[in-house]
């Protein structure tokens, strides 16, 4: 793997770890957790999911830009399954 590989992978690694802190945040402050949310907090709970699948489009797209077909599809599998080891170590540790 090429280093700007190895650094999509990581980056991908810990946007998994950070994926239940955003998924929680997005849905209490939209939803609202013991009362209704405010405008306010709705749209913060949008901003945050916006610039959450905005880096990760971002990392794709720096890292997958130069590759070749077969070398994307093999990079976004790997990186797919980063992002989802990284949520599920993080998903487990918080439920302890």
């Amino acid at each position: 793997m090429k280093p700007v590989q190895w650094i999509g992978a990581a980056v991908h690694l810990l946007l998994g770890l950070v994926f239940p802190y955003v998924l929680g945040g997005t849905v209490v402050l939209t939803y609202g957790l013991m009362s209704p949310s405010t405008a306010k907090q709705k749209l913060a709970g949008a901003l945050i999911a916006i610039v959450y699948v905005a880096m990760i489009t971002a990392v794709n797209v720096m890292v997958l830009k130069y590759l070749p077909r077969k070398s994307k599809i093999n990079s976004a599998v790997i990186h797919a399954a980063l992002f989802a080891a990284g949520a599920a170590v993080m998903f487990a540790a918080l439920r302890r």
